[in-house]
């Protein structure tokens, strides 16, 4: 997919990374089966000299689940590797449906 932000030209290149079970893992709770998709950004242009001075995610994995009745698929987790370390995002709380699901306390 091809990005232009206003300052900088990338691609963003997702993959299918097929089905994995999920344990929990730093106080979210969720366990079950997700879909995995993996993401890589290809640097075009605009980007600063120095690698380390860039913004937003180089490389990363995202772990899609059906979590409601009726409902799409939601991100459960986000793990991305970006020029100022790796950071992780974790679905805490669902309401859909009529439905109110809370994954972390």
């Amino acid at each position: 997919m091809p990005v232009f932000d206003g300052r900088q030209r990338y691609d963003l290149q997702f993959t299918d990374g097929g089905q994995h079970k999920l344990s929990p893992k730093h106080d979210q709770n969720f366990a079950g089966m997700t879909t995995v998709c993996h993401m890589k950004r290809t640097e075009i242009s605009g980007f600063p000299p120095n690698a380390g001075d860039d913004e937003g995610a180089r490389s990363g994995t995202l772990w899609y689940a059906k979590l409601t009745p009726g409902d799409l698929v939601q991100a459960i987790r986000m793990e991305m590797q970006t020029g100022s370390g790796d950071v992780a995002a974790y679905l805490a709380e669902v309401q859909a449906n009529g439905a109110e699901l809370k994954l972390m306390e």
